[in-house]
């Protein structure tokens, strides 16, 4: 496989290391719910929908994703995280019922297929001083919540900072493709991932029967734990307006809208044949943490399924949708001009761009410049994509995107 697609030296000595002393490390469900309630002296998770997924989702682990002695560790220690989480949050809400009372003033929902400019247009809408974005820290553990004095030197920041430094040691490269700070803006996966239905555990590892269950359940029982989250995040620290981001949501547009029917959508647009090449080589990069091997012509296959299924359902949520609570970014236009991408959709939704906005955007832009962490590189012909026929959901969705585009 290309050393691109390798993890370091030393990561893969210790991987032989735990082969060859026969290291695995527990995925019982019943052993992993009584260490959760071990760490935390808590009893409760909450609703048992969680339940199902964890057991297909722990399954799944064990015998389809091939996973080494450090992802087998890894993803362990991500499911007792997410175990504790649930009963730190159930606790925390059955002791302050009144969180459930918390509004969500009108928030930003930024989607669309990954590679599209999300995390760059939520960093940029995110420079607002009324906005409110999820931190990654928040996403790995949003209980107990934050409050404005805790908010930015919470000892749970330097925790998720060393977690980062740690991935990105073992899988430099993906830094080229997505960067995260423990104290910037992130997906909403992390409160997705508290419910174990995240589309980013199909992303880490080759799950399939995984995808198969999330892409046919019912997720808006995923999605009002995601607002009870989110009200919880906000009880003491409110903001003006949540701005939050996450192509998850492309699966799962009318149940976010039953959810949060105060959200305003914001859709960002790039053309399949450009996304799918990124979008594999990121995914690559990623799965080395975890796996054994990576079959690539499953991965592209996985791949594009994801956004088959991803274009059907926006262009089916779409039909029926209200356009003035919808907004749509293109890609280019994008990367031309973001601070005028932002103005506009400002002006779309009602929203001040005061020069305070204006001014932070480009502060963030001369900060983070494109290829500030080096330049990504990925080819069409290097995942065999290269005049290969695309689904025909994905063609409907190209033949929308030339037409919203007029």
């Amino acid at each position: 496989m290309d050393s691109l697609f390798r993890l370091p030296v030393w990561a893969r000595v210790l991987n032989e290391f735990g082969r060859r002393i026969g290291y695995e490390a527990g995925l019982e469900e019943k052993e992993l719910l009584a260490t959760a309630r071990q760490r935390t002296g808590l009893w409760d998770f909450g609703e048992d929908y969680f339940r199902e997924p964890l057991r297909i989702l722990l399954r799944a682990w064990q015998t389809e994703a091939g996973l080494t002695p450090i992802g087998r560790w890894l993803v362990r220690q991500e499911a007792l995280l997410r175990l504790s989480n649930r009963l730190k949050i159930q606790d925390t809400l059955r002791r302050h019922p009144e969180i459930l009372s918390c509004p969500l003033r009108e928030p930003l929902v930024i989607t669309g297929m990954p590679r599209t400019g999300t995390t760059l247009l939520h960093n940029l809408l995110s420079q607002d001083p009324q906005a409110r974005p999820l931190l990654f820290w928040e996403g790995r553990r949003p209980a107990p919540p934050p409050t404005p004095e805790t908010y930015r030197r919470d000892p749970r920041v330097a925790r998720s900072k060393w977690e980062l430094r740690v991935g990105t040691a073992m899988i430099p490269e993906v830094l080229k493709a997505h960067w995260a700070e423990s104290d910037g803006p992130a997906e909403c996966n992390g409160l997705f991932q508290n419910g174990f239905a995240s589309p980013l555990f199909g992303v880490m590892a080759s799950i399939p029967s995984y995808g198969e269950w999330l892409r046919a359940c019912d997720p808006l029982p995923v999605y009002r734990e995601y607002r009870r989250q989110l009200q919880l995040l906000s009880w003491k620290f409110p903001g003006r307006r949540w701005v939050l981001k996450a192509p998850a949501h492309m699966f799962c547009l009318e149940s976010l809208r039953t959810a949060l029917p105060e959200a305003r959508l914001v859709f960002n647009h790039r053309d399949p044949l450009e996304v799918l090449p990124s979008l594999c080589s990121l995914v690559t990069r990623l799965r080395v943490l975890q796996g054994e091997r990576i079959d690539l012509q499953e991965l592209v296959d996985q791949t594009l399924e994801g956004a088959a299924v991803a274009a059907e359902r926006f262009l089916a949520f779409r039909e029926g949708a209200d356009p003035g609570c919808c907004y749509d970014v293109h890609y280019p236009g994008l990367l031309a001009d973001p601070v005028a991408t932002v103005h506009s959709l400002c002006n779309h939704f009602g929203l001040a761009f005061s020069p305070e906005v204006e001014r932070g955007a480009r502060r963030w832009l001369a900060e983070n410049p494109q290829h500030k962490h080096g330049l990504h590189r990925y080819s069409a012909e290097q995942f065999g994509l290269a005049g290969r026929r695309l689904d025909e959901r994905l063609e409907a969705y190209r033949a929308w995107l030339i037409r919203a585009k007029k």
